[in-house]
C-alpha cells in the first residue's frame, strides 16, 4: 500500500493472521505491538470491519487478563518493554472506547466499493 507506514503495515499483517487464530498468545503479541503504534487507529483502518472488531475485543481480553494478574506476576509481564512502552501500551488499554469511537464508522480501504455500497448504514 503506497503511503502506508511501514511499521503499520507490519502490524496489520500481524492482525490478519493473529486474529484469525485461536492462540491468545499470538493475539496478546498483536495487541501489545499495536498498543505501541502513535496512532493504532492508522492500523485498524486498514483492516475489514470483522478484523477490526476481533482486534478491539482483544484489546478489552489483554486489557482484562493483565486487571487480574497478581503483583508479581504483573513486574513479571512488563520486563520486556521500558518505561515508555510500558505507557504507550497501557495508555490505549485504556482509551479502548475512544480508539473503537475513532474507527466505529471507517470502512476498510481495501473494500470494494460494491461491498462498501451494500454495508448497512
Amino acid at each position: 500500500r503506497q503511503g502506508v507506514d511501514p511499521e503499520v503495515e507490519r502490524i496489520v499483517s500481524m492482525g490478519d493472521s493473529a486474529l484469525d487464530g485461536p492462540g491468545m498468545f499470538a493475539r496478546r503479541c498483536f495487541v501489545l505491538e499495536l498498543c505501541q503504534l502513535n496512532h493504532p487507529e492508522q492500523a485498524l483502518k486498514l483492516m475489514t470491519v470483522e478484523k477490526r472488531e476481533k482486534a478491539i475485543q482483544s484489546l478489552i481480553e489483554v486489557k482484562s487478563y493483565i486487571d487480574c494478574l497478581s503483583a508479581d506476576q504483573e513486574v513479571e509481564f512488563w520486563l520486556p518493554y521500558d518505561h515508555c512502552q510500558k505507557a504507550s501500551i497501557w495508555h490505549t488499554l485504556t482509551k479502548i472506547e475512544d480508539l473503537r469511537g475513532k474507527v466505529k464508522h471507517m470502512v476498510a480501504r481495501r473494500m470494494s466499493s460494491d461491498c462498501v455500497q451494500a454495508l448497512p448504514p
